[in-house]
């Protein structure tokens, strides 16, 4: 062991809490922990009646030490397991070979998105944690889903299942399953976690205005309950989270990626090697229509970057020049105000099939361009009538598709948002 270094080092270390890393004489972690205060803690490992076995092992060894400020003790908890997972220290043991964290999950980039309860990161949406007490977070999320109705069924009954008619099943199992519905709710659930009780009540208050002027007054009782689960969700979350210190500093995270784990590098050189481009498509943009019974019409632009979503770069249109539905020409439109000002992407995908790609063929110039056409999952190319599949199994894949949901709930989005102003 560097001891003249270590204990060098040690008297430049903050008083704050965080994690703190042994590594050996070759840049290798060999141990990580965490302090409430760095400084104390550290010192204790040199003392001179240390005699536990492990920790002599560990004097042995090391050669350096390094550290992280973090802004809590409980912070420096979920730094250290997140460490640990990835450095796989050998003198770590407790937190080598699981995931002690939890994370609420809304797969909001889906055509159907999910509610869901998950230990890692790998799928796109909104992620709200970590959270270190499995107890408390389930029994939220169990909450949530049933106030808000957010189970989703894996049946298919015409009428509904017999969670839906005990007011638990979201209603997904039936023919005419209201999607606009129960994204409303899913969207009260992220603002309820997050405790954003201003803007639930402005949402909420509005939506029952309408209820009442259309004389829907059982949609208004039913908004009124919302509003009030909304109220206890958030009671309950103050009481077993940030009263007790467990809600950390890290929560609140989004993650816009198609996967955490995803090579943002080989997505791109997938997707080179699939399209036979010249250059990575390092920077992608996805167009998508929306429009309710043929009126209406709106679009969408939204732009990933290294497989990352980009929302400075984001575009919603209006479309000016319809007024019924005509997919082609609502694209052909937004196409050309999107790049009116140059500012073109590596690759342009469209939400459609070989129709809509040859709408908009004209408008990008030399930018590589396809389609992707929903139902068969079929990427389109330029003079082309024979599809590519496309799977969520590789990692060009995942990104592609995600571009796609993604465009699609942003473009859904909008026109909901119209259509309630209207309304």
């Amino acid at each position: 062991m560097n001891l003249l270094n270590i204990r060098q080092k040690i008297i430049d270390f903050p008083n704050n809490s965080g994690v703190y890393l042994f590594k050996d004489n070759l840049g290798k972690i060999i141990y990580i922990g965490k302090a409430k205060n760095l400084k104390k803690r550290v010192t204790s490992y040199f003392a001179t009646r240390v005699t536990l076995w492990t920790v002599q092992m560990l004097q042995q060894e090391a050669f350096d030490v390094d550290f992280f400020v973090t802004k809590s003790e409980h912070a420096a908890l979920i730094l250290e397991a997140e460490l640990v997972k990835k450095y796989q220290p050998k003198f770590n043991t407790l937190l080598k070979d699981g995931q002690p964290a939890l994370y609420l999950l809304f797969t909001i980039y889906k055509k159907i998105p999910e509610f869901k309860i998950v230990r890692t990161r790998k799928e796109a949406g909104e992620y709200i944690g970590p959270f270190l007490n499995a107890k408390h977070v389930r029994n939220i999320y169990n909450l949530i889903k049933k106030k808000f109705r957010l189970l989703l069924c894996k049946s298919k009954i015409k009428t509904g299942c017999l969670d839906y008619h005990l007011e638990i099943c979201a209603g997904n199992c039936k023919d005419d399953f209201e999607l606009d519905s129960y994204l409303f709710r899913l969207n009260l659930a992220i603002k309820a976690i997050k405790g954003d009780l201003k803007n639930i009540n402005k949402i909420i208050d509005d939506q029952i205005a309408n209820a009442i002027k259309k004389m829907a007054f059982e949609e208004a009782r039913e908004l009124n309950q919302f509003k009030n689960s909304v109220i206890f969700i958030k009671d309950i979350i103050d009481e077993k989270f940030k009263t007790n210190n467990v809600l950390p500093d890290l929560a609140f995270k989004t993650s816009t990626m198609a996967s955490q784990n995803i090579s943002a590098n080989e997505a791109a050189k997938e997707i080179k090697n699939i399209l036979n481009l010249d250059l990575l498509p390092i920077k992608i943009d996805c167009f998508d229509i929306s429009h309710f019974q043929s009126r209406e019409i709106v679009g969408s632009c939204i732009r990933f970057v290294n497989s990352v979503a980009e929302p400075k770069s984001f575009r919603r249109f209006k479309i000016k020049t319809l007024i019924e539905q005509n997919d082609y020409a609502a694209l052909a439109e937004i196409v050309q105000r999107r790049y009116k000002n140059g500012d073109y992407p590596d690759l342009i995908i469209i939400d459609g099939g070989i129709g809509q790609l040859n709408a908009v063929l004209h408008l990008v110039g030399d930018t590589s361009i396809a389609s992707l056409a929903k139902r068969e999952e079929l990427l389109f190319l330029p003079n082309s009538n024979i599809g590519i599949k496309i799977t969520a199994n590789t990692p060009g894949g995942k990104t592609i598709l995600a571009l796609r949901d993604y465009a699609h709930h942003f473009a859904i989005t909008y026109h909901r948002f119209k259509r309630d102003r209207l309304a």
